[in-house]
């Protein structure tokens, strides 16, 4: 009998060697850590008012790997939207990491099928995937191709209206960014 309770620890003690869990935490507790599947990933606001096609420079402020961030999804968006209204309900454009597909940024190319709200614009941050973290604001993104208008190439939230979407031109002022960062593998 005492031969084959060791061979059942034995064989309990290796499979619970290999569920070993990683643990990921974020740079420090101003960052917000959010689990993507396969990794996690550290985001948090910056704020400072700045053009928005400089807006990634709050980021690079913060830590020398931080980026504008990207939303997975509306889950994301909501909390750093709340968490900067909370800050400061008054902000009203905060830069993240979205820019204009370089399909889509000719007047021509607005009004064909391969250049829709879900798929006009792209994340930045090298991490972020697919279109559910985007919630434009009625008829946005509309591209800004007027006289006197550069094209819209970059995407802000507007904090106080449950963080939706607007496309601006880079030289726009925004009062800060969003950034986002992987996450620490403890």
């Amino acid at each position: 009998m005492l031969p084959i309770f060791l061979i059942s620890l034995f064989i309990s003690s290796t499979n619970s060697c290999s569920q070993v869990q990683k643990t990921w935490r974020c740079l420090d507790a101003t960052w917000t850590l959010f689990n993507r599947g396969s990794y996690s990933w550290c985001i948090r606001p910056a704020y400072g008012m700045v053009p928005l096609g400089n807006a990634s420079s709050l980021c690079q402020d913060l830590d020398s790997s931080a980026v504008l961030t990207g939303f997975q999804d509306l889950t994301e968006l909501s909390k750093m939207s709340q968490e900067v209204a909370n800050h400061n309900d008054s902000i009203v454009y905060m830069a993240i990491g979205a820019v204009r597909s370089d399909n889509c940024k000719t007047t021509e190319s607005l009004s064909t099928a391969s250049c829709t709200p879900s798929n006009m614009f792209v994340w930045t941050d090298g991490k972020t995937t697919g279109s559910a973290g985007f919630n434009w604001l009625v008829r946005q993104p509309n591209g800004c191709f007027e006289p006197g208008c550069s094209a819209s190439n970059w995407v802000v939230i507007y904090p106080g209206y449950s963080g939706k979407m607007d496309d601006f031109w880079e030289d726009w002022l925004v009062n800060g960014a969003i950034c986002g960062m992987e996450a620490i593998q403890n």
